[in-house]
């Protein structure tokens, strides 16, 4: 008697249309889980009915996708239990009390504390897998003054920059 074959699951991987870096990565996804034997079934969506409906809806079994910078005024949004855009669904108490504790404590040595703890909480429970990071870099010549980079707004603020002298 021969050996039964193994078990495949397949997952639908969903992520927005027309992101070339995105594109790029899904076959290697692929490939590496394949291995594992889990199927990839790549679904590209055009960026309002990911982010409109998609994400909200949890109509994925997993999102590729990226914040640019912090989504929103706290962390708690994203990853406390039953948060506007939880996306993951992802609920630790501990988690959700500690981001709720940090959002209101103006020392920043407690601040970082408290977050720290939170943050270790969400490294442990690993609801969201960062696979790379994009490398933002900015020039500009240090006689402008009150430069702030950020990578989605180069120009943010711009009009608080002054030249020296």
């Amino acid at each position: 008697m021969g050996s039964l074959p193994a078990a495949v699951v397949t997952k639908r991987f969903v992520t927005t249309a027309g992101v070339a870096v995105r594109a790029q990565a899904l076959p290697l996804i692929q490939a590496q889980l394949r291995a594992a034997g889990v199927e990839v079934v790549p679904v590209f969506a055009a960026p309002a009915s990911f982010f409109g409906q998609i994400l909200p809806q949890g109509l994925f079994d997993v999102a590729l996708f990226s914040w640019v910078g912090s989504p929103v005024g706290s962390w708690a949004d994203v990853y406390g239990c039953d948060a506007p855009i939880n996306f993951t669904g992802y609920c630790q108490r501990l988690v959700t009390a500690d981001f709720d504790q940090a959002d209101r404590i103006l020392d920043e040595r407690r601040h970082s504390r408290v977050f720290n703890r939170a943050d270790r909480g969400l490294a442990r429970d690993a609801p969201t897998i960062p696979l790379f990071q994009f490398i933002f870099t900015a020039a500009y010549d240090t006689s402008v003054g009150n430069f702030v980079f950020l990578p989605w707004n180069p120009f943010w603020k711009a009009e608080n920059w002054w030249l020296a002298e």
